[in-house]
């Protein structure tokens, strides 16, 4: 480990990551992320031990940004590379450890690559460094590639699902679209990719193997870049896969003639770069320790470099329930949270339990006492059809008003993975997680917040999301079809009707309510419905009767008695049903006998009513067999 070797590898290295630090800056800049990201949300999930650090204003986070934009490009050029690199690491670790929901892979890679250079000696194109700065960078690589693969060691990926989801759009490719997305080359180039990972030290490591490997790697490389938006991370990958070449494939052909400085080189660096390597192989394992479905329960996923191996969409929603008064109020995240930040928290179950127990915090702080939080979402992993992460009866904060106890482990209390992989993934909709994020009732507040201000536009485009909304009460479906009505969505409104109503709703006058509105709407049709399904699931003698008077009005005799002959069953001592019903078969069904023995059974309860007497007559004269009088 101590042979000097050229660095002008390194060189290109050095270059290449100068270069990407000025561009993954840039793009903070270019995609508005300082305020979208860095400054504009209110909560922030903090790493553990960094609940201090917090973002600067605006103009200061810009500034931070357009020196890493500066500093990347002085790493580039080689000058003073180990002071750039350190003031690069602080930076950079400042934006990052800002907020959880911002880690990404990449973003662990730059971190550890910034500790590198901050130890490694200067390099220049004609100048010798020892090997073991080129083996540390080559055994970084090592590490991603060995553990990337242990975590493809799924069910899910063994199927080939994740690879088929990636790649579909290959399809649409003349004469071999069709052989690419094909089941048996996508699960071959899945275990492929496994074998070669792991297999990595192995087949980088031997001569012969190393030009198939680095050609491989190279073409997984550049593959993920147009198929995956992971930012720089496979041109970070391409340019540390670019040291397994000679470490003098980049330099001069004339013999390397600069001499070590010692003081560039001193023996402490290169232990602490052992000590950094070794760690860094290591901390992965804690990812074996968690157990069950990682990709579901999201054990440790920092730092373990689990790459590509779970696509999950997902939302969640929070209901609080004060426990002295039983008053329950349901959450969005997106009243608090940003995009980004929301659809990280669904996909993650301890930002799940960190934000649970904000709401907490908030809510007691607040003045209200004791608080439970619960948590009700469906995330879809690598295209199952969205299950729930916790049980929606699971208090997810049950020690938060003793201060000091640890928190949860989330991981433990997630929901097992009910299905295996899916054959074929599911497609969700476009608007399906906000919708589901959102929520119904969230959404409809939206939709009166915009109605008030004039915002129609806003409003439309709110409401036009309530139909993806997988989960809502019968009380919010019905409030939800009265608004798709208001855009001319007839059909969605229709299907708002037929949501199930929740154990504790009661189904009917919830029903008679929407029929009242729908009345005034002029939307008959619809109304009808609802109370069809109030009659039917309840048989309710309100809806009952509204329903006969329909029928009657319209002439439908058929339903008229079929309604009528349900209420006289379901409310055999009520007078008006046996009337009517009376009526009906004397003057439309030629049933006279039938009539006479309603009329008379309802004369023995209430002889001198006048609606008894008024039947009575009607009954008389159709029959022309008067009798006497009671």
């Amino acid at each position: 480990m101590d042979e000097c070797v050229s660095a002008s590898s390194l060189v290109v290295l050095r270059v290449c990551f100068g270069v990407a630090l000025s561009v993954e800056a840039l793009r903070y800049v270019l995609n508005d992320w300082v305020q979208s990201h860095l400054v504009g949300p209110t909560f922030y999930f903090t790493y553990p031990g960094l609940g201090w650090v917090a973002p600067a204003s605006v103009p200061v986070m810009n500034t931070v940004i357009g020196v890493l934009v500066v500093l990347g490009a002085l790493l580039a050029s080689g000058w003073r590379t180990r002071w750039v690199a350190t003031a690069s690491l602080v930076c950079w670790g400042y934006i990052f450890a800002i907020d959880r929901a911002l880690y990404l892979n990449h973003h662990y890679l730059v971190l550890n690559l910034l500790v590198l250079w901050c130890l490694m000696p200067r390099v220049r194109r004609r100048g010798s460094v020892r090997f073991v700065w080129v083996g540390g960078v080559r055994a970084l690589l090592l590490v991603v590639y060995v553990w990337a693969g242990v975590s493809k060691l799924d069910a899910d990926w063994a199927a080939g699902i994740p690879v088929a989801m990636g790649t579909g759009g290959l399809r649409v490719l003349p004469w071999i679209g069709s052989f690419l997305v094909s089941r048996p080359f996508v699960v071959a180039t899945s275990w492929a990719l496994i074998v070669i990972e792991i297999g990595a030290p192995v087949w980088l490591g031997l001569r012969r193997t190393r030009p198939w490997a680095m050609a491989a790697f190279a073409s997984f490389h550049v593959a993920t870049a147009f198929f995956y938006d992971i930012g720089i991370f496979p041109w970070l990958s391409l340019a540390l896969l670019s040291t397994w070449l000679s470490p003098a494939w980049a330099g001069s052909r004339r013999a390397v003639s600069d001499e070590l400085d010692p003081g560039q080189d001193s023996g402490w660096r290169r232990r602490l770069l052992l000590v950094f390597l070794l760690v860094h192989m290591i901390a992965p394992v804690r990812a074996l320790l968690v157990g069950g479905n990682l990709a579901w329960n999201g054990g440790a996923q920092l730092a373990s470099w689990r790459l590509l191996t779970a696509q999950k969409t997902g939302w969640c929603r929070f209901e609080i329930v004060e426990v002295d008064t039983g008053e329950r109020q349901g959450i969005s995240p997106l009243y608090e949270l940003t995009v980004w930040q929301a659809g990280k928290l669904a996909r993650n179950p301890e930002m799940m339990l960190t934000y649970a127990r904000h709401l907490a915090r908030r809510g007691q702080a607040s003045g209200a006492g004791p608080v439970q939080v619960f948590a009700r979402s469906g995330v879809s992993l690598n295209g199952r059809v969205p299950a729930p992460v916790f049980n929606v009866q699971m208090n997810l904060v049950p020690e938060l008003t003793q201060e000091g106890r640890a928190p949860l482990v989330a991981a433990r209390h997630v929901l097992p993975l009910a299905t295996g992989p899916a054959v074929e993934s599911v497609r969700l909709p476009d608007g399906w997680w906000e919708a589901n994020m959102w929520g119904a009732a969230a959404i409809l507040q939206q939709v009166a917040r915009a109605d008030q201000s004039g915002d129609e536009p806003a409003a439309r485009e709110m409401t036009t999301l309530l139909p993806l909304v997988e989960e809502m009460s019968l009380s919010e479906a019905t409030g939800s079809a009265l608004a798709l009505l208001r855009f001319g969505l007839r059909a969605e409104a229709s299907e708002m009707l037929e949501r199930p109503a929740h154990p504790h709703e009661d189904l009917c006058p919830l029903m008679l309510r929407v029929e009242e509105a729908l009345s005034k709407l002029g939307e008959g049709e619809l109304g009808e419905r609802a109370l069809r399904r109030c009659a039917a699931e309840a048989r309710s003698p309100l809806a009952l009767g509204k329903l006969a008077d329909r029928a009657i009005a319209t002439g439908d005799i058929v339903d008229a008695q079929r309604w009528l002959e349900l209420m006289v069953i379901e409310v055999p001592g009520a007078l008006e049903p046996s009337l009517k019903l009376a009526e009906l078969y004397a003057k439309y069904l030629n049933r006279p006998h039938e009539a006479r023995r309603l009329l008379d059974a309802a004369a023995l309860r209430q002889p001198a009513h006048p609606r008894v007497l008024e039947v009575r007559r009607v009954l008389d004269r159709l029959t022309a067999t008067p009798s006497g009088d009671f």
